[in-house]
């Protein structure tokens, strides 16, 4: 009843702005009655309606500050009136309320001391005007303040959806509430660089004098210094927003980081060198291993900072993406904004982890990290669900496929027919001491190859996958000197010859051996290093 609906409305604080509420209508009765008021509210069963009442905004009763607003005869930065309606942008026939809002925008001068009292950062300022009397240092003259939003606030909208059901929604930042003089900060590739490489702000110094800079920009070495200090400084206060990469490319202003450079430091950020890399994913992720990076860094020439900055990386986004559905490649590029060929790398880690895969055996130190993640891949691509869903992780392999794998033993039954056909295909290709060889030992090959196919299902066996391939099938033909054309060749060999007998004619079993075969020949040829 109406007079409720007063009561209640009155319970509520109404600010300066228009506001609007909505009750939910139980009385099926007062929804026919009020029908032609209703306008877009469905009136079928399955959705609810809504009474929308819309209040006047309270009179103002504080001036607008100076700062904050703009006057008749401000020239500073300042906050400028802006309605938004959204009538004019024809938005009114889905967006019930409001019809409009006010979305304000910045402008004014940062040239002036005014400018100052109402920036993001006084130091900020200040220290880049003092660089910027240095014109040949870094074209800091060229660098001015912009006015820009300091301080945004969300909106609230009430609107019809697609099955005409209305729904309530927040939309963050889309009313300025202050506006400041901020500078973009200034991002310098080198220096970054070595920041991320894990230099002190000293050595940093050093290297960038051997290397020229103050000659160049004929500046002298206390300048360089404090430059260099600096970026050091601000790098460092960008760090946790990098922690984060989609708070560091949409919700910061303080730093103000045009698109371009904000993809540059996250990418920067985020590589990762691969002789570290192969020893980080050797060890859990574990707080003592993170300790223990000293010999990683001694071992492969990498600054203690670097090493632990890419352990972390790792394992930051191990934690992000493990239990997450779908592909691992495109949830490390949503969540870390990552370009494809590094979110590769990093599903490969990730995936590799995952698993558990063996790696750190003495006869496997020799594979690098590009030889295990073109195996990784291999096996991402083609043992895992081939369908996609909620219920499907990029890091479990199809597990109907690998109970199919024993299957493959029929090939071992039916060894002499096998080899008979993979030698008369062999014989033109390889040289006759190869073709020898091969004839004495084919049934060694063949259930080295089928007996790994045969364990997969089994934790255990899928652990020791690279271990099993080096001591089974690697090792053998090392110790016979085959060259990688002649591996090439017999691999090929095997898997068609085998496809051509009529035990694989089942399409199950013949469609396994072949998603097997594939990942084997891929890791095999890359293994097997000459």
């Amino acid at each position: 009843r109406l007079d409720e609906h007063r009561r209640w409305l009155r319970r509520e604080k109404v600010g300066r702005e228009r506001t609007a509420d909505a009750l939910v209508v139980d009385s099926l009765q007062h929804v026919h009655e009020s029908r032609a008021r209703v306008g877009p509210v469905s009136l079928e069963a399955r959705t609810k309606p809504f009474i929308v009442i819309q209040t006047e905004p309270a009179p103002q009763r504080n001036r607008p500050k100076r700062e904050s607003n703009c006057q008749a005869d401000t020239k500073e930065c300042c906050r400028e009136e802006l309605f938004i309606s959204f009538e004019d942008i024809g938005w009114n026939d889905w967006i019930l309320y409001p019809r409009g809002y006010h979305a304000y925008f910045c402008k004014g001068s940062c040239n002036t001391a005014f400018s100052l009292s109402i920036s993001g950062s006084q130091y900020n300022d200040v220290i880049r005007r003092l660089l910027s009397k240095v014109k040949t240092f870094h074209r800091r003259n060229e660098i001015v303040p912009c006015c820009s939003p300091t301080q945004l606030s969300p909106l609230q909208l009430l609107y019809v959806e697609s099955n005409n059901s209305i729904a309530h929604k927040t939309l963050p930042n889309m009313v300025v509430e202050a506006c400041g003089c901020i500078n973009y900060t200034l991002v310098d590739p080198e220096i970054y660089q070595l920041w991320v490489d894990g230099y002190s702000s000293s050595d940093a110094v050093n290297i960038l004098q051997q290397r020229g800079v103050c000659q160049q920009t004929n500046a002298s070495i206390e300048l360089l210094a404090s430059d260099v200090l600096d970026h050091y400084r601000t790098y460092s206060l960008l760090e946790k927003l990098l922690h984060s990469p989609s708070k560091l490319a949409c919700e910061q202003l303080a730093f103000q980081i045009e698109p371009q450079t904000s993809q540059m430091l996250i990418e920067m950020y985020y590589e990762f060198n691969d002789g570290v890399v192969r020893e980080i994913i050797g060890k859990k992720l574990t707080s003592k291993n993170r300790k223990d990076m000293d010999e990683v860094a001694e071992k492969t020439g990498t600054s203690l900072r670097s090493c632990r900055r890419q352990f972390d990386n790792i394992k930051r986004v191990f934690k992000t993406v493990e239990d997450l559905p779908g592909s691992l490649v495109t949830n490390i590029k949503q969540y870390f904004l990552l370009p494809e060929e590094l979110a590769k790398r990093y599903a490969a880690v990730v995936f590799i982890v995952c698993l558990r895969f063996e790696i750190n055996k003495r006869k496997l130190q020799y594979l690098t990290f590009p030889d295990l993640y073109h195996c990784a891949s291999s096996i991402m691509f083609s043992w895992t669900y081939r369908i996609t869903g909620s219920e499907y992780f990029d890091t479990d392999l199809d597990r109907e496929f690998l109970l199919e794998l024993p299957e493959c033993r029929v090939l071992l039954e039916n060894e002499k027919h096998h080899k008979h056909l993979v030698c008369v295909k062999l014989k033109p290709m390889v040289l006759d001491r190869v073709y020898q060889e091969l004839d004495v030992n084919f049934k060694f090959y063949s259930r080295a190859i089928v007996g790994i196919a045969g364990s997969l299902h089994r934790t255990r066996e899928l652990r020791s996958f690279f271990l099993d391939l080096v001591e089974k099938c690697i090792e053998p033909w090392k110790q016979i000197n085959w060259t990688h054309t002649d591996l090439r060749n017999f691999l090929a060999a095997f898997t068609q010859c085998a496809l051509d007998m009529d035990v694989l004619k089942d399409n199950e079993l013949r469609d396994a051996f072949e998603r097997y075969m594939k990942v084997i020949t891929s890791c095999l040829l890359r293994m097997y290093h000459t």
